[in-house]
């Protein structure tokens, strides 16, 4: 299983209420740092990266429209 499914179990676990966060991240083997990171930084770090991807879509794009 990866992280990421681990990290959705995690929080469908959560929501359900059925253990409290320590004990979730500890039977499914997500250290807490890395809870934190995809909690907080992890959409950061997506929404930068799509931005930056965007205006490198669009400079090629304008790029060869004059070519």
């Amino acid at each position: 299983m990866t992280l990421g499914e681990r990290i959705d179990l995690a929080h469908q676990a959560l929501a359900r209420g059925l253990a409290p966060l320590p004990i979730v991240l500890r039977a499914l083997d997500i250290p807490r740092a890395t809870w934190y990171y995809y909690l907080r930084q992890k959409p950061l770090a997506d929404k930068k990266r799509e931005e930056e991807d965007q205006k490198a879509k669009a400079l090629i794009e304008a790029i060869l429209k004059v070519a």
